[in-house]
Order: structure tokens, then C-alpha cells, then sequence
């Protein structure tokens, strides 16, 4: 089980750094913009998300269509969400960022621990030769760029509680669809059907082979419940790393930026 391969190190790393700076400097630039000017960088990367993904159906539809391709993965949330995050005004738009920020920081976290379960190295040698490994490296690369934009332009305010109330929803009801739809079409969205980490893809098999179709279901329930635990982890944990930043700032007497307040955002 290979976590890193030098591909990733070459290309990804350099890739995320270039962007986290490139959202600091436009966190500077349009800092005092109303939000609707700092709103502009996601709402154009939301689009290229859509029009990525689009194109990849056409694509799919004329090659000869994959199940694989239906956009029920953890990562195609992103096709909904950020669009969501970008253009959605109404009643309970709050929630709804949460949602998308808890979705891009469990990305982000994957990335920079496992990155090869996300997209492998024959994606990144391929990506000039290849539609599909394009698609999939420029995809998973925009989103961490959104996610960096979102904190350098503050258009996100942490509210704990209903945060994780609100991604607990979701992610129990993205579970149940995927996890549904993974074991009706036999297609691993999620790894709801079959896991990609070996050892415990071993154990899957060895629960399934024992007590047939009841241990697929334990399987089930228990991906859904570690997508859960994994995205609130990957919140709290990036929470931690803006609230010890804007510390770090405040202690060096470098502006008045401080960590959004929790109880400022209405709905």
C-alpha cells in the first residue's frame, strides 16, 4: 500500500504550495471587497468544476459509459457543493458552507497523507496523453485551491455546533444514497462496495465470506460512519491549524486579522 509515490511529491506539492500563496495574495488583494467581489475566485472555480465534470459524462457517453463515472464518489460533492457555496444566497446558505468546507478539508487532509487513493501515479504520467487523467489531477487540485481561497477571503465563520450537526446530516444521507447505489450497481463509489486499502479490504472479504450478505452491510454501515469521523476529523483539525495561525499572527503584532467570531453569522 503505497501512500506517496515521488510523482506526487514532484507535482503535488509544489502544485498545493503555489496555490496556497497565490490565496494569500489575493486574500490581500481583495480583502476589502464586499462579498460578493471576494466571492467571484470560487464561483469561477465552481464553474470549471461543472464544466469538468460535464464533459467527462460527454466524454464517458461517447467511449462507452462507465458506471464508475456516475458522480456518487466522496469527491464529486464538489460538483454540487461548491457551486452551492458559490451562488447559493437563501435560508441556510450557513450550513451549507460548513458542509462544503468540512467536504474540502477532508480532501485536503487525504491529500497530503494518502494522496495516491485519490489519484494515482499513472494519472499524473498520463495527464498530457490521457482526457480522464487530466480531468482527474486538474479536479482534485482545484479543490484545495478553493479551499485555500475560502480561508484567505474569510468567506466561511466557524460555528462549531451547528457545523458538525449539519455535516453529520449530509453525510449520513450521502452514505445511505452511495452506499445504496455502490452495492445495487456493484460500483465502489466511496468504497462502499469494495475497500482499496488492503488490509482492511482483507478483513472486508473475510467478514463477507463468513456471514455472506449481513457483513456487507456491517461494511457499509461502517464506511459511512468513517467517511462521517474522517471529515469531522479533518474539520477540527483544520480549525486548529487557522485558530494556532491567527495566534501565531496576533502574538508577532502583524494587523488586527483575528479568528472569525463563531457567534457573528446569523441565518
Amino acid at each position: 500500500m503505497k501512500l506517496w509515490t515521488m510523482w506526487h511529491v514532484y507535482t503535488l506539492l509544489p502544485t498545493l504550495a503555489i496555490f496556497a500563496i497565490l490565496a494569500v495574495l489575493i486574500g490581500r488583494w481583495l480583502k476589502n471587497k464586499d462579498e460578493k467581489i471576494r466571492m467571484i475566485p470560487i464561483q469561477v472555480i465552481s464553474v470549471v468544476l461543472v464544466v469538468l465534470e460535464v464533459a467527462k459524462q460527454i466524454y464517458g457517453v461517447c467511449i462507452g459509459y462507465d458506471l464508475y463515472w456516475i458522480p456518487l464518489h466522496y469527491c464529486s460533492l464538489f460538483v454540487y457543493l461548491l457551486p452551492i457555496f458559490a451562488f447559493y444566497r437563501g435560508k441556510g446558505k450557513e450550513r451549507m458552507r460548513s458542509v462544503a468546507v468540512v467536504c474540502c478539508a477532508a480532501l485536503m487532509l487525504f491529500l497530503l497523507v494518502y494522496p495516491e487513493l485519490i489519484y494515482g501515479e499513472w494519472n499524473i504520467i498520463n495527464f498530457g496523453k490521457d482526457f480522464l487523467s487530466a480531468h482527474t489531477v486538474i479536479f482534485h487540485n482545484l479543490v484545495p485551491f478553493a479551499f485555500f481561497l475560502i480561508l484567505a477571503l474569510k468567506l466561511y465563520t466557524p460555528q462549531t455546533k451547528k457545523d458538525v450537526v449539519a455535516s453529520t446530516i449530509f453525510f449520513v444521507g450521502y452514505s445511505v444514497i452511495a452506499g445504496t447505489m455502490a452495492n445495487v450497481l456493484k460500483t465502489n463509489y466511496n468504497n462502499f462496495y469494495d475497500c482499496s486499502i488492503g488490509p482492511i479490504g482483507i478483513v472486508q472479504d473475510q467478514i463477507v465470506a463468513s456471514i455472506g450478505w449481513w457483513g456487507q452491510l456491517i461494511y457499509v454501515i461502517g464506511a459511512g460512519i468513517a467517511t462521517i469521523v474522517f471529515s469531522l476529523i479533518s474539520y477540527f483539525l483544520f480549525r486548529g491549524i487557522c485558530a494556532l495561525y491567527y495566534l501565531i499572527k496576533k502574538k508577532m503584532g502583524k494587523g488586527a486579522d483575528t479568528v472569525p467570531n463563531s457567534e457573528s453569522v446569523k441565518e
